[in-house]
């Protein structure tokens, strides 16, 4: 098989940066507004907190997206997770299963045959159908471990 590529989701990079652009106007706007001197700090910290999280967000999930890069790769040998940096042997995995989150969110659970700790790959900022996904990864394991 060939090696295949995903790419970063651009719907949910999308709609956390707005999310986060809009909270960081909302403090914003409540220190500006704010006729008290202890709201503005409370507010002030807030605001930083928010600016530190919008950060590490753009950083993380949406600086790759807007250079194009791969968010999960899969080969003969291997699956990497680029957004955690992991990496996965296929001789290495016992079994791969998904779960469901709450949210509507997938997570494909690996386990070891050393029985070394599980990881699990979240599919949240990974551009394409959770389910496909998860069916593509399962076929690279049962072919190639």
């Amino acid at each position: 098989m060939e090696p295949k590529k995903y790419s970063y989701s651009k719907s949910q990079n999308y709609t956390n940066i707005i999310l986060v652009l809009g909270l960081n106007t909302v403090f914003l706007y409540l220190i500006i507004s704010s006729s008290s001197l202890l709201l503005s700090i409370a507010f002030g910290v807030l605001f930083l907190c928010m600016v530190a999280l919008t950060v590490y967000f753009c950083r993380k999930f949406f600086f790759p997206l807007l250079r194009n890069e791969t968010a999960l790769e899969l080969d003969n040998e291997k699956l990497q997770f680029y957004i955690d940096n992991k990496t996965i042997y296929w001789k290495d995995v016992e079994s791969i299963n998904y779960k469901e989150l709450k949210n509507g969110d997938w997570v494909v659970t690996f386990a070891f045959k050393n029985g070394s700790a599980n990881i699990n790959v979240f599919q949240k900022y990974i551009a394409g159908d959770d389910k496909a996904i998860y069916n593509t990864i399962t076929e690279y394991f049962e072919k190639y471990k």
